[in-house]
C-alpha cells in the first residue's frame, strides 16, 4: 500500500480522476493532468504534505477550509482549474507557506483580512479571479513577498499609503482591477521593485 512513499510525482500525464489521498506524502504534484471533481475535505488528513500542486487541472468546487490543517505546507499551486466560491479564513493558518498560486480560477469575495498572518509567503498569485473588495488594511506587513499578482479581478479601494513597507516586493500587479486613488509617493523607496502593472484601474 505504498506506506513508504513521500513524494509523488505525476505531473504532465494524461491521469483522470480525484486526487489521491496517501497520508504520508510529503510532496504531491498531479499537475497538467486531467483530474476532476472538487478537493476533498479529507485533504486535511494529509498533515505531512509541504508540497501541492494539482495546478492545470479539471478541478471545481470550492477551496475546502480542511485545507488550513496542513501546517507544514509551503508551496500551494492550484492554477487554471474551475475552483469556485472564497478563499477560507483558515487559509491563514498556512504560516508555513511560501508560495500560493491560485491564479486562473473562479474565486470570489474578498481576500482574508488576516492574510498578514502568512508571514513568510513570498508569492502570492491570485489574478484572473472573481475577487473583489479592498486590499487588506496589514498587506503592507508581509515584508517577505516577492511577487503580488492581483490583476484582472474586480479589486475596489485605493493602493495602502504604506506600501513602500514591502520592501523585498519585485513585481506588483493589480492591472485590471477598479482601484482609485493616487499612487503613494513613498513607492519611490521601493529598491527591489521591477515590475509595477497598474494597467487599466481608475488612479488619478
Amino acid at each position: 500500500s505504498l506506506q513508504q512513499l513521500e513524494v509523488l510525482e505525476l505531473s504532465n500525464n494524461l491521469l483522470f480522476g480525484s486526487i489521491p489521498l496517501l497520508l504520508q506524502l510529503n510532496e504531491l504534484n498531479i499537475g497538467s493532468n486531467f483530474m476532476s471533481g472538487s478537493i476533498a475535505t479529507r485533504i486535511g488528513l494529509m498533515t505531512r504534505l509541504e508540497v501541492l500542486d494539482v495546478s492545470n487541472n479539471l478541478l471545481i468546487g470550492t477551496v475546502p477550509s480542511e485545507l488550513g490543517e496542513l501546517s507544514k505546507l509551503e508551496s500551494l499551486h492550484m492554477n487554471i482549474n474551475g475552483i469556485t466560491g472564497v478563499l477560507p479564513p483558515t487559509m491563514t493558518n498556512l504560516t508555513k507557506l511560501e508560495t500560493l498560486d491560485i491564479t486562473r480560477n473562479s474565486i470570489i469575495g474578498t481576500l482574508p483580512a488576516n492574510i498578514h498572518l502568512m508571514e513568510r509567503l513570498e508569492v502570492l498569485g491570485l489574478s484572473f479571479n472573481s475577487i473583489n473588495g479592498s486590499l487588506p488594511a496589514k498587506l503592507s506587513t508581509m515584508s517577505n513577498l516577492k511577487i503580488l499578482n492581483l490583476g484582472t479581478n474586480e479589486i475596489t479601494g485605493t493602493l495602502p499609503e504604506d506600501l513602500h513597507l514591502m520592501e523585498r516586493l519585485e513585481i506588483l500587479g493589480l492591472s485590471f482591477n477598479s482601484i482609485i486613488g493616487t499612487l503613494p509617493e513613498k513607492v519611490s523607496l521601493m529598491s527591489n521593485l521591477k515590475t509595477l502593472d497598474l494597467v487599466r484601474n481608475e488612479i488619478t
